[in-house]
C-alpha cells in the first residue's frame, strides 16, 4: 500500500464514520426529548464538568479536527466554517457540510502527504510527520470529542448504548 493511500484509508473513513455517529446521537437525543416531553435544546449546552466543553463544542472540535488535518495534508481546500451553531439544525448542517467535503476526498488528494508535517492546533510550533500526526493527534483527538459528546448525552439520560456508538458493522463471515 502506498503511503498516501495508507494515510487516507487510516483517517478519512474513520472521520466520516465518527461524524455519522454524531448525527445518530443527535437524532436519538431529540427523539428521547420528544418522548419525555422536554426541550432537547437543553442538551446542547450540557457538559460533563464545569471546565469541559459543551455538547455543541464537542461536535465543533470533532469536525474541526477532521478539517484541520485535511487542510494541512491534502490539496483540496476544506469548507469555511463559522463555528457558531446554536441549534440541532445548525449542527446537523455543519456536520453534513463537512461530510460532503470528506466524501469528495480521494487517495490522490493525499499524494506526497507522507513527506509533509502538520502542526497540532493546540501546539502550532510542533511539526509532526503526517503519519505521526494522524496516529498521535488527529484520531485520538477526534475520538475524544466524539466520545465526550456521547458521554454528555448518556449523562443526561439519553438512551444510547455501545451499538449506537459503534454503528453498523460490515457483514463478515460467521464461524
Amino acid at each position: 500500500m502506498k503511503p498516501s493511500s495508507e494515510l487516507y484509508t487510516s483517517t478519512v473513513p474513520e472521520l466520516i464514520r465518527g461524524l455519522e455517529r454524531l448525527l445518530h446521537f443527535m437524532a436519538v437525543a431529540r427523539k428521547h426529548a420528544r418522548k419525555n416531553k422536554y426541550d432537547a435544546g437543553v442538551l446542547l449546552t450540557a457538559r460533563l464538568y464545569p471546565d469541559m466543553y459543551t455538547f455543541i463544542q464537542q461536535i465543533q472540535y470533532a469536525y474541526f479536527t477532521a478539517l484541520d488535518f485535511t487542510r494541512q495534508l491534502t490539496v483540496r481546500k476544506p469548507p469555511k466554517m463559522k463555528y457558531d451553531e446554536k441549534t440541532y439544525e445548525d449542527l446537523i448542517a455543519s456536520i453534513k457540510k463537512v461530510l460532503v467535503y470528506l466524501r469528495k476526498l480521494r487517495v490522490e488528494d493525499f499524494a506526497g502527504a507522507e513527506k509533509k508535517t502538520a502542526a497540532p492546533y493546540f501546539t502550532p510550533k510542533l511539526q509532526l510527520p503526517a503519519r505521526a500526526h494522524a496516529r498521535l493527534v488527529t484520531l485520538p483527538n477526534f475520538y475524544f470529542h466524539v466520545s465526550t459528546a456521547y458521554a454528555i448525552l448518556r449523562h443526561e439520560g439519553v438512551p444510547l448504548g455501545k451499538k449506537d456508538f459503534i454503528g453498523r458493522l460490515p457483514k463478515g463471515r460467521r464461524k
